[in-house]
C-alpha cells in the first residue's frame, strides 16, 4: 500500500481563490451617474418619420442634426416606454429615466445607422433596451438593470455597436445578440446577471467583444455559440456563479486573445469548435477545457503563450519520445503523442490538470493536482480514446481524481486520490485497465467507479471514508463484466457504513482464486461470505480478516538471480570470480 507515513505527511494545500485581478470598474461605474432633472412624460410612441416632431426638442432628422428625445422620466404601465419602429430619419435619444412593463425602449426597422441611444436609465421592466431590424444602431453609455429578461437585446441586426454600458443584475442576460454579424461590443460592465451569460452572441458572426468587465454572471462572463469569427479581446472576466469565463461552441475560427479571466468552474471553454487562436490569455484558478472535438480539430488549433495561474498552459500535438518534468505547467493537454513521461509536476488550483487524447504510451507519475473546486465537472487526470497509460505514484484532489474513457490497458497504480472529490477513480469503457494500491480516502460521493469497463484488475487499493454526507455514494461501485478485485481494504464507506461496494456487473470476482482470498470489510461479521450490494447479488466468499499488505518484491526476478547464484556457489571461488566476470544481469 502507498505508506501510512507518506499519506500523513502530504497534507491538501489551502489554497486561496484569487481575487479579481485589478479591475478597476468602480470609477467607472460613476461615469453612469445621470441627471435627477428628469422631465416627467407619457409614453412615446413613433410609428413613422412624421412622430417624430411630436417628441423632440430639437433636430431635422437629418445626420448633422437629428431629432434629439431627452431628459424625460416615462414611467408607464403601458407595456413600452419609448417605440421606434418603420423609420429612415436620424435620432437620438438620450438623457431618460425609463420605467414600463416590458421594454425601456423597443426599435423595430430603423433605417441603417440612424439610431443612438445614450445615456439611458432602462430598468426594472422586461427588456431594458429591445431591437429587431435596428441596423447599425449605437447604444452607448446606457444603464440597464434588474430587467426580468435582458438588459440590452438586439436581434436580426447588422453591425451595431454598443459601448461603454452598465448591464447589472438582469435575469436572462445582460447583452444579448441574436444574429447580428459585424458588430461590436466594446467597453462595458456586465455584472450579476445570473441565469444567462453577462454577454452573449448567438449567430452573430465577425463581431468584436473587446475591452469589457464581466463579473459573477449565472453560465458565462462571455458566451459565443454559432459564431464564427468572431474576436473575443482584452476582456476582463471574473466569474465566480457561473461555468465558464469564456465559453464558445459550435463555432468556427474565434480568436480569444490577451484576456484575463478567473474562474472556480472552467476559465475558458472551447466545445465543437475548431479552427480557433487562443494566445496570449491569463487564466486564474482554473483553466482551459477543450470538448468534443476530433483529432483533426484538435490539430487545427492554435494555442500559444497562454498561462494557468501564473504558469504555462502547455498544449502538445505529435510529440514523440520527450520527458516533461520541470513543474512548470499550471495545465497540460497532449493530443496524438506517443512515448511520453511527464513528472514532477505541480498543479494545485486548476480545473483540468493534464488531459490526455488519443495517446499511446504516456507515463504521468510524481505529480501534486489538485483544485479549487471540488465540482463534479473538474478532472485531476483525464484520459480517453488512449492505450498504454500508466499513472503511478500521484496525489490528486479534484471533482474526479482519476478519470478514463475508451481506453485500454492503462495502469493506475500507488496514487493518493482523497479530500474533497466527487469520484476518487472513474473508469467508462476502460477495459484491461489494472488499479492496484491506490488510496480513494474521503471522496463525497464514491471512491471508485468502473463503468461498462471488462478484464479490469483490482487488487489492493484502500478505499476507506466515501460516499458521505447528502451525496449517497460507496466505496466503490463497478458494472462491466470479466473483472476481478482482491485484496482491497473497504473501510466505513457511505454515511452509515453499511454499503461498502455495488455490484451491478456480470460475472465479477471478489477473490483471488488460487490463494482463495477476498478483500477486507470493516463491517465483515466474520460469519459466512460477505454480500454486495446490487442486482448482480454477488459475494466474496473469502473475505480476510486482516488488512493485507502490498509488496512490489518481483518474483520473477529473484528467480532468476537464485539460478545465476547456485552456479556461483557450486564452483570453486576462482571459477566463480571467472564466472561473474563474465556474466551480465539486466
Amino acid at each position: 500500500m502507498v505508506s501510512s507515513d507518506a499519506e500523513r505527511a502530504y497534507q491538501t494545500p489551502t489554497l486561496e481563490r484569487r481575487d479579481t485581478p485589478n479591475i478597476d470598474y468602480e470609477s467607472r461605474l460613476k461615469q453612469k451617474e445621470y441627471t435627477t432633472s428628469y422631465i416627467s412624460h407619457p409614453s412615446i410612441e413613433i410609428l413613422s418619420d412624421s412622430d417624430f416632431g411630436n417628441y423632440s426638442s430639437s433636430g431635422l432628422g437629418t445626420i448633422d442634426e437629428p431629432f434629439v428625445i431627452e431628459n424625460y422620466n416615462i414611467t408607464t404601465s403601458n407595456k413600452t416606454a419609448i417605440i421606434v419602429e418603420n423609420t429612415t430619419k436620424y435620432f437620438i435619444i438620450r438623457n431618460c429615466f425609463l420605467r414600463a412593463n416590458n421594454q425601456g425602449i423597443y426599435l423595430y426597422n430603423v433605417s441603417f445607422g440612424t439610431g443612438l441611444l445614450e445615456n439611458n436609465n432602462c430598468s426594472m421592466t422586461n427588456k431594458g433596451i429591445w431591437g429587431t431590424y435596428a441596423h447599425g444602431i449605437k447604444i452607448v453609455n446606457n444603464t440597464c438593470s434588474e430587467n426580468y429578461w435582458s438588459g440590452i437585446y438586439l436581434e436580426e441586426c447588422i453591425d451595431v455597436t454598443i459601448v461603454g454600458n452598465l448591464c447589472e443584475k438582469n435575469r436572462w442576460g445582460g447583452i444579448v445578440l441574436q444574429e447580428c454579424p459585424d458588430s461590436e461590443v466594446k467597453n462595458n460592465i456586465v455584472i450579476e446577471n445570473d441565469h444567462s451569460s453577462g454577454i452573449s452572441l448567438s449567430k452573430s458572426l465577425r463581431t468584436r467583444v473587446m475591452n469589457n468587465t464581466c463579473i459573477n454572471n449565472g453560465v458565462a462572463g462571455i458566451q459565443c455559440h454559432e459564431s464564427n469569427y468572431v474576436i473575443i479581446e482584452q476582456n476582463h472576466v471574473y466569474n465566480d456563479n457561473g461555468w465558464s469565463g469564456i465559453a464558445v461552441d459550435d463555432s468556427l475560427y474565434v480568436s480569444v486573445l490577451n484576456n484575463t479571466i478567473t474562474s472556480d468552474r472552467k476559465s475558458l471553454s472551447f466545445s465543437r469548435s475548431y479552427n480557433a487562436c487562443i494566445k496570449h490569455n491569463k487564466l486564474y484558478s482554473t483553466g482551459l477545457d477543450l470538448y468534443e472535438l476530433d483529432l483533426l480539430q484538435y490539430q487545427f488549433l492554435d494555442i500559444q503563450d497562454n498561462l494557468v495561474n501564473g504558469k504555462k498552459l502547455g498544449f502538445y500535438t505529435n510529440l514523440n519520445k520527450i520527458k516533461i518534468i520541470e513543474p512548470n505547467y499550471g495545465q497540460l493537454i497532449l493530443v496524438d503523442c506517443n512515448d511520453i513521461v511527464i513528472a514532477n509536476q505541480r498543479n494545485e488550483e486548476g480545473f483540468i490538470g493534464i488531459t490526455i487524447y488519443k495517446c499511446n504510451s504516456i507515463e504521468i507519475k510524481d505529480s501534486i493536482i489538485t483544485s479549487l473546486d471540488g465540482s463534479v465537472k473538474t478532472w485531476g487526470i483525464r484520459v480517453y480514446v488512449s492505450e498504454n497509460i500508466d499513472i503511478v505514484n500521484n496525489v490528486c484532489s479534484y471533482g474526479i481524481g482519476i478519470y478514463l474513457e475508451n481506453t485500454k490497458n492503462v495502469l493506475i497504480k500507488s496514487n493518493l486520490i482523497n479530500n474533497g472529490s466527487f469520484y476518487g477513480i472513474y473508469l467508462v469503457n476502460a477495459d484491461y485497465s489494472r488499479i492496484i494500491n491506490n488510496i480513494c480516502k474521503f471522496n463525497i460521493k464514491s471512491g471508485m467507479v468502473v463503468s461498462l469497463s471488462e478484464n479490469c484488475e483490482i487488487i489492493y487499493n484502500r478505499i476507506e471514508s466515501n460516499g458521505f454526507s447528502e451525496y449517497q455514494g460507496f466505496g466503490l461501485s463497478i458494472g462491466g463484466s470479466n473483472n476481478i478485485l482482491h485484496h482491497n481494504i473497504f473501510l466505513d464507506n457511505t454515511f452509515n457504513g453499511t454499503i461498502q461496494a455495488k455490484d451491478s456487473g456480470i460475472n465479477n470476482t471478489w477473490y483471488e482464486e488460487k490463494a482463495q482470498e477476498g478483500n477486507f470489510w470493516s463491517d465483515y461479521s466474520g460469519v459466512g461470505p460477505y454480500l454486495i450490494y446490487g442486482y448482480s447479488n454477488s459475494t466474496d466468499p473469502y473475505p480476510l480478516s486482516k488488512i493485507p499488505v502490498y509488496s512490489d518484491f518481483n518474483y520473477k526476478n529473484f528467480y532468476y538471480f537464485f539460478l545465476i547464484l547456485i552456479p556461483i556457489f557450486a564452483y570453486p571461488i576462482h571459477k566463480a570470480n571467472k564466472f561473474l566476470k563474465e556474466i551480465r544481469i539486466d
